[in-house]
């Protein structure tokens, strides 16, 4: 009688009745190999996947049978939790895996997605085997949840990892958003701005991101724009991004000495334009005339750029400011000695040294 369904039939009613629950999954596996309705079929092996997890404590075996179902009708919400029932009990990774994401995608409610995908990623975790369904888990879970950082943070290495580069800029974009810590803000924004032009080609998203926290003077960002400004020959750029911070309107005087010596530095060694170098640097003694710091920098750029006449006129503007003799005989010496042995003007340094000598005539 094991092909006679009506048979089979019966006696599964008979075993039934007597919970010969053993005898019973037999028939039921009879059963399903002789059924055409793939309806019926799906309901017999729900029920004979819950007589070996819930009767016979023979989970493991269940687990086969529950998949069945979920690959005949992967939205039968019975069989998927029973699957995912049985996995979890007996530590079946893939079973429990291939419930949960069946489940993930038929949920209708938001929370539970966000649940689920939280836990399988969690599942992905532990076991470490399926990047790519791990990556796909988080996408869902941070287009479920925009405003929760975990899945951004936990997919970055992921992406890495895949070499995913247009993936993980978005990703970095959006922690720069989302990370409550100003730190981990920047952090992100500057990893965001290396993929982008290191393996993307992007210089200019990369110079977009990073312009506004070298603005602010971070170091991370300020270090990064550089070896941005070298590398895609922005320099002329980065010199004019200092230039404009050192000018705007709310700029204190700390943070305008600072940008106009970044400024003279990049036209200086990056552009080997020691003229600009000089004007820049003149802003800043501008701000400070009595910086002999300052002043030295003035005096190399303008010999480096043989800008006579523009030392000049910084020599005569600080002749004038001078309040003792002292000071006056100083700085005509040492302009003296730049007309002399830099510029090769020997009559010109004579006049200054003649000039010194009648503030200071007992000075050899």
């Amino acid at each position: 009688v094991t092909d006679d369904v009506e048979a089979l039939r019966l006696l599964r009613t008979y075993e039934e009745k007597r919970d010969n629950f053993a005898t019973l999954v037999d028939v039921l596996k009879r059963l399903v190999s002789l059924e055409q309705d793939p309806v019926e079929c799906r309901n017999l092996l729900l029920n004979r996947g819950e007589i070996l997890h819930l009767r016979l404590d023979r989970s493991k075996e269940a687990i086969p049978v529950l998949m069945q179902v979920v690959e005949l009708d992967p939205q039968f919400e019975p069989a998927v939790d029973l699957l995912a029932e049985a996995a979890e009990k007996v530590g079946d990774h893939r079973g429990l895996v291939k419930a949960l994401e069946r489940k993930l995608e038929t949920s209708g409610q938001t929370d539970q997605r966000i649940e689920l995908a939280r836990r399988l990623a969690d599942l992905y975790d532990d076991e470490p085997n399926d990047d790519a369904a791990a990556i796909k888990v988080l996408k869902t879970w941070a287009e479920l949840d925009p405003k929760d950082v975990e899945p951004r943070r936990r997919l970055v290495d992921l992406l890495t990892e895949a070499q995913s580069w247009t993936d993980l800029v978005a990703d970095l974009d959006a922690l720069a958003e989302l990370e409550r810590e100003e730190e981990k803000r920047s952090r992100a924004t500057v990893s965001a701005a290396e993929i982008a032009f290191g393996e993307l080609g992007d210089a200019g998203g990369a110079w977009k991101r990073l312009a506004p926290l070298a603005q602010r003077g971070e170091p991370a960002a300020e270090d990064a724009i550089h070896k941005l400004a070298r590398a895609a020959e922005r320099e002329e750029m980065l010199a004019g991004l200092y230039v404009a911070y050192a000018q705007e309107q709310n700029a204190g005087l700390t943070r305008q000495v600072e940008c106009w010596s970044k400024a003279a530095r990049v036209y200086d060694e990056y552009l080997d334009d020691p003229k600009q170098a000089l004007e820049a640097s003149l802003r800043m003694f501008a701000t400070d005339l009595d910086n002999p710091e300052y002043l030295d920098q003035v005096n190399r750029l303008a010999i480096k750029a043989k800008a006579w006449d523009r030392l000049a006129q910084v020599y005569n503007r600080l002749l004038r400011k001078a309040e003792s003799p002292e000071e006056n005989v100083e700085l005509l010496n040492r302009y003296a000695d730049i007309l002399d042995q830099e510029a090769e003007e020997t009559s010109g340094a004579l006049d200054y040294v003649l000039r010194a000598c009648a503030l200071d005539p007992k000075n050899e």
